[in-house]
């Protein structure tokens, strides 16, 4: 940061996909990013170099991508003598339920009377609860709980920041796997089970899917489309007699292509949620 001033960018209503502007952002040097909604985000840079670079590389992602859409772009140059002050500030506490509040970890948690609060250093991982599907699995994982015995085990597939594994292991799993082929993913939901102290509940591994023969009480895949397309037996596999798979990542419209990979599972949906063009899915195993 020079001279105290730090500089804000805000897109809104691009089609380019998370991936690709947490690669971006975090490549040129972002310090943070925050989703606030479908093709909304907020991305901060300490100089307007760093800012430009960023806004390159998107025109770049732009230029060759089948019909991808930069959307709105919105720059702001903030002033400010503390920057660490100034960083916090934008990132507000998130009301998921009545249960659980998600705070970052210079946010008291005696503040807000949540009986979950479950801290998420916000970083380059996606999973800070401010996209509809995070939000949406964690309300479908509060309904699923009442249906499992306490000391059920879990497995969170691409489990990115951690954040379903943290709250499976806050609402009474007594063994929870989070497994992510990203090596930085892995090194952020560590720091998070490790802030939220449950490093002896959650277990976190790089091994792929096929790999795991343990059956789960509970299955959290929060993966879109394109992965159910690959890994859809290999992820209803997990699902223990009697257990459950919350399934979110896919849009309301491709339903029925889900539906098309699973066909024994549409009559053992249980919970339904949308959000914006999202759905959650929740599916005993009967």
């Amino acid at each position: 940061m020079e001279n105290g001033n730090f500089c804000v960018i805000e897109l809104k209503d691009t089609t380019l996909s998370e991936d690709l502007i947490s690669y971006a952002a975090f490549s040129n040097g972002a310090l943070g990013l925050e989703l606030l909604g479908t093709g909304h985000y907020k991305i901060y840079f300490e100089d307007k170099a760093h800012q430009d670079s960023f806004l390159y590389t998107l025109q770049e992602l732009v230029s060759i991508g089948n019909r991808a859409k930069l959307g709105q772009v919105t720059s702001t140059l903030i002033y400010d003598q503390g920057w660490a002050s100034s960083w916090r500030q934008y990132f507000e506490p998130l009301e998921v339920s009545k249960d659980l509040i998600i705070l970052a970890p210079w946010q008291s948690k005696g503040s807000f009377p949540h009986r979950y609060k479950l801290i998420i250093d916000p970083g380059p991982a996606f999973g800070t609860g401010r996209h509809p599907t995070t939000r949406m699995c964690l309300r479908a994982m509060e309904k699923v709980c009442e249906e499992l015995t306490p000391g059920w085990s879990a497995i969170d597939i691409g489990t990115g920041s951690g954040i379903l594994a943290i709250y499976a292991a806050m609402r009474g799993a007594g063994e929870v796997l989070g497994i992510d082929i990203d090596g930085e993913a892995l090194s952020w939901a560590r720091r998070a089970v490790e802030i939220n102290g449950l490093s002896n509940v959650i277990e976190l591994s790089s091994v792929p899917i096929g790999d795991i023969d343990q059956a789960f009480d509970l299955v959290l895949a929060n993966l879109d489309i394109g992965i159910f397309n690959i890994l859809g037996m290999k992820i209803w596999d997990r699902v223990g007699r009697g257990g459950w798979v919350i399934i979110s990542g896919i849009l309301q419209n491709e339903k029925k292509a889900l539906i098309n990979l699973l066909p024994f599972c549409e009559s053992q949906i249980r919970l339904e949620l949308t959000e914006e063009d999202w759905l959650c899915l929740a599916i005993k195993n009967a």
